[in-house]
């Protein structure tokens, strides 16, 4: 039999009007940057109705077209600089957006969402920017131009090590 337990032992509890914010701070957010980047107004507006559909919407198509309309806005209209300041915003802001529209689709519009309940997808997001940043920090501080033969051969060694370990841990299951 199980055990009734009160809902304020859990904490805080949030309407989950609030990760549809999120999603809106979200895709202002990515507007914004892609404005920064030298988009054309008329592609801003498309953007912000995408915007709105995928706010209004969560579980549409809104928020994927969206987030890969500005990558490749982004990827067009920013020139050269391969690693600046407005990619590392898009990569936060699109990831943000998937995040809490992923949540919100499946989230009922009255319910209401406990803290505690946020703190495993919190986790798996710093967790992925920490480790997306650190692999840009790293691409920054490599040479330009032809890397050595030892850089080189490291890579495939990591690389190699990183398939071993993903089959390893996918025959533990």
């Amino acid at each position: 039999m199980s055990e009734t337990v009160a809902l304020e032992r859990y904490g805080v509890a949030l309407p989950a009007w609030v990760l549809r914010l999120v999603m809106a701070v979200a895709s202002a957010g990515i507007i914004v940057v892609v404005a920064m980047d030298g988009a054309p107004p008329a592609l801003l507006v498309v953007g912000g109705l995408l915007a709105a559909s995928g706010v209004l919407s969560p579980s549409s198509a809104a928020p994927a077209v969206l987030s890969a309309g500005a990558a490749a806005l982004s990827a067009v209209y920013a020139g050269d600089a391969v690693l600046r300041p407005t990619l590392f915003a898009l990569v936060f802001l699109v990831h943000l957006l998937h995040v809490s529209g992923g949540l919100a689709a499946v989230i009922p519009r009255g319910a209401r969402v406990h803290v505690a309940a946020l703190r495993a997808p919190a986790r798996r997001f710093v967790t992925i920017q920490a480790v997306t940043l650190a692999v840009a920090g790293l691409a920054v501080v490599l040479p330009a131009g032809q890397n050595p033969v030892t850089l080189e051969v490291l890579a495939v060694l990591v690389v190699a090590a990183t398939a071993a370990l993903a089959i390893l841990l996918l025959r533990r299951r």
